[in-house]
């Protein structure tokens, strides 16, 4: 058993090394970008320090995506950012960027930034939904889930630990805007959103887990195979499935409200 395991761990390592490399060579050609003259010098980071620290990423996205000048989404967000870090140094505090793209997302990366879609924002009704963006993302930098000693280590890392990663990011994100005085059920609401726009985009995978789990649970097969199909699917994803996170949420949070 242990020599499989380890060329398990040997094979992620290689994946890791060729995906970093492909990360790299991404990165080497020019934003595409509609300011982007043709034949422009391509993007490539100064050193190893830029690129772990962040800043190449930052650098990047801000220049080819951080257009945003309406006053409503700049103001959102820096108010969002503020109410949730009030109690943080300025010198540990996250600063919000939001990104000119059609894309409905939100992430984070190394260094003290995290990068909202200013399309996100739109599908918000409430700005208690963007808290939980900005909280999510302010949350896995907390649980220590980005301080892997190099990007080998994160990727190997988030591969076999990304659906906990979420489902703790979640439920620190959520007591960090109840902390910030935000509400429970209209935080709750972003999972509403990711859910239409995933169903949008015919990804119901993505809200209800792998057809092929459900499946086999309605023809009566083993609950260990059911379960199987569901593990493999959310470590090949990254995430559990969004109405299992919605509802482990709303459990804890009534449990947590009628413990007197």
């Amino acid at each position: 058993m242990l020599p499989r395991v380890i060329l398990l761990l040997a094979v992620l390592a290689l994946v890791a090394c060729a995906l970093r490399q492909l990360y790299l060579a991404l990165w080497s050609f020019p934003a595409l970008r509609p300011d982007q003259m043709e034949g422009a010098e391509p993007q490539t980071p100064r050193d190893d320090a830029e690129l772990e620290s962040g800043a190449f990423l930052h650098r990047i996205l801000t220049e080819g995506f951080s257009h945003e000048r309406e006053p409503w989404a700049l103001e959102q967000a820096r108010r969002v950012a503020d109410r949730l870090q009030a109690g943080r140094p300025d010198d540990e505090r996250f600063r919000v960027e939001v990104l000119w793209t059609s894309e409905v997302t939100a992430f984070t990366g190394p260094g003290r930034w995290i990068y909202l879609s200013r399309r996100l924002m739109e599908r918000c009704i409430h700005e208690d939904a963007v808290a939980m963006v900005v909280a999510h993302e302010i949350a896995h930098h907390d649980m220590g889930h980005l301080d892997a000693s190099s990007p080998l280590g994160w990727m190997v890392s988030h591969r076999m630990h990304g659906p906990e990663y979420e489902l703790q990011a979640d439920a620190h994100g959520l007591n960090l805007c109840l902390a910030a005085g935000y509400d429970a059920w209209r935080c709750l609401h972003l999972f509403d959103v990711l859910e239409a726009h995933a169903l949008d985009a015919g990804a119901r995978a993505a809200v209800f887990g792998p057809e092929d789990a459900m499946d086999a649970e309605l023809a009566g097969e083993a609950v260990w195979r059911v379960d199987l199909r569901r593990w493999l699917h959310e470590r090949r994803t990254g995430y559990p499935p969004l109405r299992e996170r919605k509802a482990a949420l709303a459990r804890a949070y009534e449990a947590a409200a009628a413990t007197p």
